[in-house]
């Protein structure tokens, strides 16, 4: 026996509106993220990346008020005046096109993290190699050695 949750548009109207405004700003967080990846600017970043990480739960909360409209969305589709569909198609269509935006500039970025990554492990390499240059220059002696010792007692 399925239990019928009231269904209240105006509920469902203003929870798909909170849940674009709370996209928007994550649009504007994506944004963002990006000129401090470009920058390297990694603690305004790691900043941004906390901010993100709130409206994500945010959403999901949202998400989970969502559950009972998902489950009788023929019903509830059904049962809507005219104007409130239109209200709900343009929402979700919105909601479409910034999710969609968040999730191509989030592969930009994972991108260029991945580039920046790959650059970084050059530099290491190169420093490596200079390393064992100098080492090798050296004629392989540690530096923990004394040079000029006294065998004689």
């Amino acid at each position: 026996m399925t239990a019928h949750v009231t269904i209240d548009s105006s509920s469902l109207i203003d929870l798909l509106s909170q849940q674009r405004d709370l996209y928007g700003q994550l649009q504007a967080l994506t944004e963002r993220q990006t000129t401090f990846i470009e920058d390297g600017q990694t603690e305004q970043l790691l900043s941004v990346l906390a901010e993100r990480q709130g409206l994500v739960d945010r959403l999901s909360e949202i998400n989970e008020q969502l559950t009972p409209f998902r489950q009788s969305w023929d019903r509830i589709c059904d049962s809507l005046t005219e104007g409130d569909r239109q209200k709900l198609r343009g929402l979700l269509e919105d909601l479409e096109t910034r999710v969609a935006d968040i999730l191509e500039r989030d592969r930009k970025a994972q991108m260029q993290l991945h580039a920046a990554q790959e650059a970084i492990d050059v530099q290491l390499t190169e420093v490596s190699r200079t390393g064992q240059a100098m080492h090798a220059y050296h004629g392989g002696t540690s530096g923990s050695e004394s040079r000029f010792t006294d065998h004689q007692g």
